[in-house]
Order: structure tokens, then C-alpha cells, then sequence
């Protein structure tokens, strides 16, 4: 079956990018500024940040070959303008969303995945910023996703321990999944400006990140067509290199309403997320 035609994808989708929820999931109180978050790029982290040659360019056709061509030191005094600035030229908020089929014969609009791409520029910048997140931040280790870590074969095997260890007690274990739909697309960008303010991210990092959301617009991409321009209010953009770990972050406050005393007890330890 061929893909639905813009008429029905078009009004779907914008529909999901520009609603959400308004809620923040969970509290916790402010840590202390991480101000190295915001530390002068140098071209080192540039160099370990930069675009595989196979990725696909963003609205600018600039390729990760362009990207390349300039030395990481130009790089780095470009990004650090960008951070003196607070925000990126405007022509680097346009980004293309190409809609990705989740499975085998999807034919609604829902069966589909969006993938945001923007520039090679603003990938590699933001990758820059999520490297330094990845190494300063301190997310719940139940959390698994996203992470340089195999999050699926520690979550089996930690399943199966349970498990077992039921088993050989004679003890009754109640487990259960939750899917939540569209939770890339659905948070809010204020439970995200939020949340990086309570992580200890810079002020001026965090004005930095909102005003990218706030003057964000993309076109969605489809079988022989392209949408008029949208500006999301909502959701992180899946292709960008800093919405995995804000992503973490936001669902790290639900771990934070877990009962501590609810859980299979192994030893001194309450196992109850993951």
C-alpha cells in the first residue's frame, strides 16, 4: 500500500507538532549551575562531534563533506559565537521532516515516524552540547535509553533476575510496561526549559535552547510533496542530536514519583524501574 497523500499527513501532523502537554512530570528542586555546559567550544570537542560523511544534508544543502572542508578551529570560533549570541542565524532554524514508516504496510498517518533534519552546522554544534551533557549530567540509573551503554541487554537481564529470584522464594511479582504514545512528540517546551533549569543547566544555555524552539519552523516531507513551513510548540525534535538526553531528562522526573518502598527487594536493594 502507498503511503497517505499530503492532504491527510499534512493536517495530522501539524496538528501533533503544535499540541502537547502543558504539565511538567514530577518536581525537583534546582542543583547547583553546571557553568561548564557552557564553556567555550574548542576544536577538540568540534573534531569528536563532527558529521559522518553518509549523513544527509539539512535545507541548506550544506554536506557533511562542506562541513569538513573547514578547519575544526573555525568551527569552534563560529559555535562560540552562536553561544555568545544566545542563538543561531535564522536560516539555520529551517529543517526538513522526512515521515518514516514504523512498520510494514503503514497506510495512517500515526503508523509514521518524524524525522527532523536540520543543518550539518547546527548538528554538530548541538552534538558538541550533548557530549558535554552526557558527561556532566547525572540522570537516575534506571534510566537506559540513550545512553553509551547495551540499556536493552541490562534491562533482560535484570527482568529475568527478578524473575527468578521470585521464583526460587515462592514470592508473587507484579510487573508493567508503559507505552507512551508519541512522547517524543508531546512534551511541552516549557516542562523542557523547565526541567534543564532544575538539572543545573546555565541560564544562558537554556535561553539559548528556547530561542531555537521558539523560531524552529520545518517542512514535512513526503512521497512527491513538501508542506508549507510549521512551527512545532511542542515535542523534541527526533534527529537532533540534543533531544535524546533532554528527552532523559524530562521522563528522569518520573522516576522521581516512584514509591521508594514499592518494589522486589534483592538484599538491601528496592528494584522497581527500569
Amino acid at each position: 500500500e502507498s503511503a497517505p497523500p499530503e492532504e491527510l499527513m499534512v493536517p495530522y501532523w501539524e496538528s501533533v507538532l503544535r499540541s502537547g502537554s502543558s504539565c511538567t512530570p514530577g518536581q525537583r528542586g534546582r542543583t547547583a549551575e553546571r557553568t561548564e555546559l557552557w564553556d567555550p567550544v574548542s576544536s577538540k570537542e568540534v573534531e569528536l562531534a563532527l558529521p559522518p560523511l553518509g549523513t544527509a544534508p539539512g535545507p541548506d544543502s550544506f554536506t557533511p563533506k562542506d562541513f569538513r572542508a573547514v578547519p575544526s578551529a573555525v568551527w569552534a570560533c563560529i559555535f562560540n559565537i552562536f553561544m555568545l549570541c544566545g542563538r543561531l542565524p535564522d536560516y539555520l532554524l529551517e529543517s526538513r521532516t522526512t515521515l518514516i514508516p514504523k512498520r510494514d504496510g503503514a497506510c495512517n498517518p500515526e503508523d509514521f515516524r518524524p524525522i527532523t533534519v536540520s543543518s550539518v552546522v547546527v548538528r554538530c554544534f548541538h552534538k558538541v552540547i550533548a557530549n558535554r551533557m552526557s558527561r556532566h549530567i547525572q540522570l537516575d540509573p534506571r534510566q537506559k535509553a540513550f545512553r553509551s551503554l547495551d540499556g536493552c541487554s541490562e534491562g533482560v537481564f535484570l527482568l529475568d533476575f527478578i524473575l527468578g529470584h521470585a521464583r526460587r522464594n515462592h514470592r508473587p511479582v507484579h510487573l508493567a510496561s508503559l507505552d507512551v504514545a508519541k512522547a517524543f512528540d508531546s512534551v511541552s517546551h516549557a516542562a523542557i526549559l523547565d526541567v534543564l533549569r532544575s538539572f543545573g543547566v546555565p541560564d544562558q544555555m537554556v535561553e539559548y535552547i528556547a530561542s531555537v524552539y521558539a523560531g524552529s519552523r520545518t517542512r514535512l516531507q513526503g512521497d512527491g510533496w513538501q508542506s508549507h513551513a510549521i512551527h512545532p510548540t511542542c515535542g523534541v525534535k527526533q534527529g537532533d542530536p540534543l533531544s535524546p538526553m533532554i528527552f532523559n531528562m524530562v521522563f528522569d522526573r518520573l522516576f522521581t514519583l516512584f514509591p521508594r518502598d514499592t518494589g522486589v527487594t534483592v538484599g538491601d536493594t528496592v528494584l522497581n524501574g527500569m
